[in-house]
């Protein structure tokens, strides 16, 4: 007999010899052919399962385009809609990382056209028109059924604007028998020379009040005007500033050859022919005054990036301070004279003056100018601001000045004209309507706080782990955005009728009258401002501030609140149904900006409250 060999890794692993022993039966033995060949057929199966899965899976994502993964991916008609409109604007065959916008935008670039009387297009622009439709269909269809004050008051100011052959019919006469109430335009009828004006006994105090009073323009040698304290938000307070210009100071500072100046001057040229000046050498002299006067008022004022800084410009005196600091005449005489306040101002009266070297300059300019060059000034400032709401030939040489400026082709509809000057003159009004309409049982408004909230909340985590900022620093910035609040939407207020017959008090209009609407509305406005004076800040203050149809987004640094008006809840920007990752990279973003703005150079000068 064979003995077996030792027990070695060789002899456990080759038998050159077999035992003669019968070994012993085991389970394993028994069954693993049997089990091998199991085994190979379950992953056979599983392995063609998974290659007829990934084939058909194939087939059908590249024939027939079904992703079967949809059940992951929303496929509402607002996610669709969004996805489309993505892939519209989107060029696949530019790589991302070579030129991103390219690749975002610009087949919107190429599919969109600029109308001829638009200056730009933009989802700024598209979302503003889709609010100007919706807008339109308030005055044509909601407003007629309604028969209450606000509404008749929004429709008739609408109606009037909208009756063009009522606006020219009466053609130059409103303008013309307005400007003849102040003595008439000298460079039309060429008069002599007025006398020079000594304090309130002059010709230029009362042509001042009233053009103040006769709600023809308040804002032409200066800006008087009551608003709320920049220091003491929660007060009404009265200011002197410099004023607006004919055209932009930045322009009228480049001198006379620039092309803009050139197009103003010939424009004003224009106006004064077609008003009845004669072609010939006064004229052009007299307009020639008049440009240079003005360029002088605006060389001695402030800039935009000057005017930046608030608080350097912010100087609280009282009237007294003021008449010797710009003795042009007794300024306690002159602001009681407009008979405005809701009592008589004394000398104490306090004042912020806004731009103080101009106002100190102010004196001086207007004591080397010809009276009658400051007159002419002054009327052809309001010429300019009333021509474009009478009718006749003189919307052609306005339309001429607006090519030569901004490049549009054509004028505007006439229905947006009259549509943004009834927003403009009843934004709270219109807004009401605008929420009644588009806006009931919209839950934007609740989706767009909280992502201002979770935003702050990003904000404030990011300014903790600042290394670069001082305690202090960082303390007063968490603190302001801890009390910054939100209004999203429009202000509960519109739903109030009480405040809503407030605010419109003391108004009336006539449908058939515009250019008489115009001066009955400037009127009221200025009088409910000036009731205001020494007065705090209220509820009929907020709704006068509604920009609930507007296509943007602001900071209030008085407030210091981040403002979302219920025009921008839409359109590109937002969609409460839609995914919230859209929402952030649209609307988030302008809601990261308009936090921002509590913090550059103008906002870092209004603390929390």
């Amino acid at each position: 007999m064979v003995q077996p060999k030792g027990n070695s890794l060789l002899d456990l692993n080759t038998h050159s010899e077999p035992s003669n022993l019968p070994e012993k039966a085991t389970w394993w033995k028994k069954s693993k052919n049997v089990i091998l060949v199991l085994v190979f057929l379950l992953m056979s199966a599983l392995l063609g399962a998974f290659v007829v899965n990934t084939v058909i899976n194939g087939i059908l994502e590249d024939w027939i385009g079904i992703n079967l993964r949809w059940q992951r991916m929303c496929m509402s008609k607002e996610c669709v809609s969004a996805a489309h409109e993505l892939i519209e604007n989107m060029n696949d065959q530019v790589h991302p990382c070579d030129d991103f916008y390219d690749f975002a935008c610009s087949q919107f670039v190429t599919r969109e056209w600029i109308p001829d009387d638009a200056l730009e297009v933009s989802q700024f622009s598209l979302t503003e028109d889709h609010v100007h439709l919706q807008l339109r269909k308030i005055f044509d269809e909601y407003l007629p059924g309604l028969s209450t004050a606000p509404a008749n008051l929004t429709l008739w100011h609408n109606q009037a604007c909208m009756n063009v052959s009522r606006i020219y019919e009466l053609g130059l006469d409103p303008l013309l028998d307005t400007i003849n109430e102040f003595g008439g335009w000298p460079i039309v009828k060429q008069q002599g020379e007025l006398p020079r004006f000594e304090a309130e006994s002059s010709s230029l105090v009362n042509l001042s009040r009233a053009l103040f009073t006769q709600g023809m323009g308040t804002n032409f040698l200066f800006s008087l005007y009551v608003g709320q304290d920049v220091k003491k938000t929660d007060e009404y307070t009265l200011y002197l500033d410099q004023p607006d210009f004919g055209l932009n100071a930045k322009y009228l500072n480049l001198g006379r050859n620039h092309s803009f100046v050139q197009a103003y001057r010939a424009f004003s040229s224009e106006i004064a022919e077609f008003l009845g000046a004669a072609q010939d050498g006064p004229r052009n002299k007299a307009i020639d005054e008049m440009l240079t006067f003005e360029m002088n008022l605006s060389n001695i004022s402030a800039s935009w990036e000057e005017r930046r800084d608030k608080k350097l410009l912010y100087q609280n005196i009282t009237l007294r301070d003021l008449s010797a600091l710009c003795p042009v005449w007794d300024w306690t005489f002159f602001v009681n004279s407009l008979k405005l306040t809701p009592t008589q101002l004394n000398e104490d009266q306090q004042i912020v003056v806004i731009g103080k070297p101009f106002i100190s300059q102010l004196k001086p300019l207007l004591a080397k100018t010809k009276p009658t060059t400051i007159k002419n000034y002054i009327l052809w400032r309001a010429i300019k601001s009333w021509a474009s709401i009478i009718g006749g030939k003189i919307q052609a040489i306005i339309g001429k000045y607006h090519r030569a400026l901004v490049g549009a082709k054509e004028a505007k509809p006439r229905w947006k004209t009259c549509l943004q000057a009834t927003s403009a003159t009843f934004q709270p009004l219109l807004g009401k309507f605008y929420v009644e309409k588009f806006f009931q049982n919209n839950t934007s408004r609740a989706t767009a706080s909280e992502m201002i909230s979770r935003i702050k909340d990003t904000f404030q985590n990011n300014l903790r782990k600042l290394d670069w900022m001082d305690k202090k620093t960082k303390s007063r910035a968490l603190a302001k955005l801890r009390h910054m609040d939100e209004f999203v939407g429009f202000s509960d207020l519109i739903k109030n009728e009480t405040i809503i017959k407030t605010f419109i008090q003391g108004l009336k209009l006539d449908p058939q009258e515009f250019f008489n609407n115009q001066r009955k509305i400037n009127k009221w406005r200025i009088k409910q401002r000036w009731m205001k004076l020494g007065q705090r800040y209220g509820a009929i203050d907020s709704l006068t501030d509604e920009t609930i149809t507007v296509v943007n987004a602001y900071n209030d640094l008085f407030a210091n609140s981040i403002i979302l008006p219920a025009g921008i809840l839409q359109g590109a920007f937002f969609d409460d149904i839609r995914p919230k990752y859209l929402n952030y990279g649209s609307l988030g973003f302008i809601i990261g900006h308009e936090i921002i703005h509590g913090y550059d150079n103008i906002g870092k000068q209004f603390d929390e409250q």
